[in-house]
């Protein structure tokens, strides 16, 4: 699989248009590659295409970079970073993890809608460092998995798990009390399971006056006063 491979399949799974997918390349001014319409168009197609154009590893950089940007915001303060000779496809999976926000199991989940299942101690060791005695390099299925996955990824994520960076989110909850759970039985009289606006209807049902003063209990019985009698006291001899 190569960059033109890998740009052609993002585009389908994003469903981008060409204009927005070619503005990617300089989204990020830290790392801007200038294409227009018809370059971006050049660099997907097929290399039996007469219009082909091989992408190289510094243009699928910068369109990673501005995909990263356009999804989740400028970095602030952002300085241009050394770029490697080679871009791996651990590199790309790693700016597509970023892009997205998502964490494990928001990667495992996308991976296996693309059609691969693998355990959170392998995907660990897709973005472990060169020479570390973990590391896996990250082969094409892997790759092609993800790019499956994100085809029918909800479009509703933060994207299946939240922030991984210092970047804004606008997806969260903003404002005094956002996200914050209120109990509805907070205040109900103790021991009623049946919330604050059943024990007020009970008390207002409880008991009742009528009109002569007697009162009247919650199933319409009137009960009346009774007078006590006096108590009669025996006769001393």
């Amino acid at each position: 699989m190569n960059n033109n491979d890998i740009l052609r399949r993002l585009r389908f799974a994003l469903k981008l248009k060409d204009s927005h997918a070619a503005s990617l390349f300089s989204t990020d001014p830290t790392n801007a590659v200038k294409v227009d319409s018809t370059g971006f168009r050049a660099r997907i197609a097929k290399e039996e295409e007469d219009d082909f154009v091989a992408t190289t590893d510094l243009e699928l950089t910068a369109f990673l970079d501005g995909l990263i940007a356009d999804r989740r915001g400028l970095r602030e303060n952002a300085v241009p970073m050394p770029q490697p000779e080679r871009l791996t496809k651990n590199e790309i999976l790693k700016k597509l993890r970023i892009a997205f926000a998502l964490r494990d199991e928001g990667m495992l989940k996308v991976l296996g809608r693309g059609g691969s299942k693998i355990s959170k101690g392998e995907l660990s060791a897709l973005f472990r460092k060169p020479g570390h005695k973990h590391y896996r390099e990250c082969g094409n299925q892997i790759i092609r998995a993800f790019m499956m996955g994100l085809i029918d990824r909800p479009t509703d994520l933060p994207d299946d798990d939240e922030d991984e960076g210092s970047r804004n989110s606008p997806s969260k909850p903003v404002g005094k009390g956002a996200g914050k759970h209120i109990n509805p039985y907070k205040g109900s009289k103790k021991g009623s399971s049946r919330g604050p606006s059943h024990d007020a209807t009970k008390a207002k049902a409880g008991v009742r006056k009528s009109k002569s003063g007697d009162k009247i209990d919650s199933a319409g019985t009137e009960k009346k006063h009774r007078k006590s009698k006096p108590r009669k006291v025996p006769a001393s001899d």
